[in-house]
């Protein structure tokens, strides 16, 4: 049996572009020289920004309530991004873990733990999934035509957080296709 070795699932890197000739101007490999926590941290900024740039273009303007479906490393950078960028109004948090929900509501103050998950989703304009589900959870019947959602927690095939037929039904638009 041949030795395993240790890789990384995740290696964020950071480039910044020169505008207008995009050449790039500075490069960080957060492979090295950071800390793990710090490599995680980088990675989920990464990861809430790409979602609140998709959402800047694809969601509805006027969208008010957001759902993060998902309460560990990703949710706070999440809702951080999206009220940047967003006019939100309202905020809902769904974890499969009760406790896990009302301590992120806690933290944030902006949002409001729920256990009723499809009555939740059928109130966002944007909903964001940020889990290690490997069952699909949001279903086409909780999410109302227009919602936003970004699935960002099912990043390699063991993962499902949206029913396949939501997904049929929907305009997907990725930023890495090989991993839905």
């Amino acid at each position: 049996m041949p030795a395993r070795t240790a890789t990384a699932r995740i290696s964020p890197a950071v480039m910044k572009l020169s505008c207008p000739t995009n050449s790039p101007a500075a490069y960080a490999d957060t492979r090295a020289r950071w800390s793990a926590r710090s490599k995680a941290a980088r990675s989920s900024c990464r990861t809430a920004a790409a979602t609140a740039l998709a959402a800047k273009y694809l969601a509805r303007p006027d969208g008010q309530t957001i759902l993060i479906c998902g309460c560990g490393e990703q949710a706070g950078p999440q809702l951080e991004a999206l009220r940047a960028l967003l006019p939100l109004q309202s905020g809902l948090c769904w974890d499969r873990d009760g406790e896990r929900a009302k301590a992120v509501a806690r933290t944030s103050k902006s949002l409001t733990a729920v256990e009723d998950l499809a009555s939740a989703a059928r109130t966002a304009d944007l909903i964001v999934t940020c889990t290690t589900a490997t069952e699909p959870f949001l279903t086409t019947d909780m999410v109302r035509p227009g919602t936003f959602v970004a699935a960002v927690g099912a990043d390699n095939p063991q993962k499902s957080e949206i029913e396949p037929a939501l997904m049929a039904a929907s305009l997907v638009v990725t930023d890495s296709t090989a991993q839905c």
